[in-house]
């Protein structure tokens, strides 16, 4: 028998697997399991850990199912948000940028290269 929380891993497609290292701001610790839980729940979401040393999320997800607006709007809800310093918002622009690609590319019909006369 398979666990309600193992049937995400099954559908999620292992070539759009990221992870992702993201400094949270605004963080309370005393929220930390309801989000975590909560996040969990996402279909598409491997793992999710909130480093207690530095408030970092760390997430591993499937990019062509989920977008990192998903995991902002699970925060938003705790009162919590990501970090806003430059380094951290260039990094969420190419994580954001990076899991558009992957969703776009998932999307796409593999069979229509087989089509090309070349």
């Amino acid at each position: 028998m398979v666990k309600e929380r193992d049937d995400h891993h099954l559908l999620n497609k292992k070539h759009y697997i990221v992870t992702r290292h993201i400094k949270l701001a605004s963080f309370n610790s005393h929220k930390k399991e309801q989000i975590l839980s909560t996040v969990r729940q996402l279909i598409g979401v491997d793992s999710v850990t909130i480093s207690d040393k530095n408030d970092c999320l760390t997430l591993q997800y499937d990019a062509s199912k989920r977008q990192l607006s998903d995991f902002e709007c699970v925060l938003s809800k705790y009162q919590c948000r990501f970090s806003t310093s430059k380094v951290d918002t260039f990094k969420l622009g190419w994580y954001r940028f990076v899991d558009n690609n992957i969703y776009n590319n998932a999307l796409q019909d593999p069979t229509h290269i087989n089509e090309l006369n070349i």
